[in-house]
């Protein structure tokens, strides 16, 4: 399985990462963020620099990223995030 977790520097990404790594032992893990200056970055199996939620260039490369990574589940963590993937 392999998950995304947006907005890699938010407060509940280490959480959320730590949760998902008990629960689902095989699975990859995958985070971005508008910087690589994050915690996610560093422990996500692989990491992406993406525009902020609320850039028009957004949801295209979250597109791009979910299919180029066979993403099977989104975690947005950014309010701006969730509206532009919805």
């Amino acid at each position: 399985m392999n998950i995304l977790i947006t907005a890699a520097g938010a407060p509940a990404f280490y959480s959320i990462f730590n949760l998902i790594k008990e629960e689902f032992k095989n699975c990859n893990i995958f985070s971005c963020d508008t910087d690589s200056e994050n915690i996610g970055s560093k422990i996500s199996d692989n990491f992406f620099i993406v525009p902020g939620g609320n850039d028009k260039k957004y949801p295209e490369k979250i597109k791009t990223i979910i299919e180029e990574n066979k993403i099977d589940i989104i975690f947005p963590l950014s309010d701006p995030e969730v509206v532009a993937i919805s």
